[in-house]
């Protein structure tokens, strides 16, 4: 059930990034919060969240819900994403080298984060391939963002 819930939100994510942002997810983590409060689909939602916020969110409680759900995507990438706000993208990069994840298969919310740590770790061109691969219009201004903070739309005479 709990796998079913993460698959739910991401897929909501998803729709919710092409018609109403930041301010829909925030509206939808509320209700869902209202629903099932101590869901972990909802608290890792919740930290995803903060994390466009502030950087408070406890490593401790990252990486206690991968270990509790291994299998699913949504806490690592949440993980993954606190470590780029802590400026680690090799520790971002970690939090998938024990799971094989099908990047095409991801939401572009977790895309965006994925080629942020493959640029922070050093491999920009690839980056810049996946950023150009990732539904834009669909993310939000935090995730659009990230994306340019670690992934330069071009360098030198390269085209966007």
């Amino acid at each position: 059930m709990v796998s079913s819930m993460y698959t739910k939100i991401a897929r909501l994510r998803e729709r919710i990034g092409r018609t109403g942002g930041t301010a829909a997810l925030q509206t939808t983590y509320e209700r869902a919060l209202l629903a099932a409060p101590n869901a972990p689909s909802v608290a890792d939602h919740g930290r995803y969240l903060e994390l466009f916020r502030t950087s408070r969110v406890d490593p401790a409680d990252t990486a206690a819900a991968i270990a509790s759900k291994p299998a699913e995507v949504s806490p690592r990438a949440t993980h993954a994403l606190l470590m780029l706000r802590r400026n680690d993208p090799k520790a971002a990069k970690a939090t998938f080298d024990d799971i094989t994840v099908f990047y095409d298969r991801m939401i572009p919310a977790h895309q965006a984060i994925v080629a942020a740590y493959t640029a922070g770790a050093g491999d920009v061109a690839l980056a810049q391939k996946m950023r150009r691969a990732i539904n834009t219009k669909i993310l939000t201004r935090g995730e659009l963002a990230l994306l340019d903070q670690w992934v330069p739309l071009k360098t030198g005479g390269e085209a966007p």
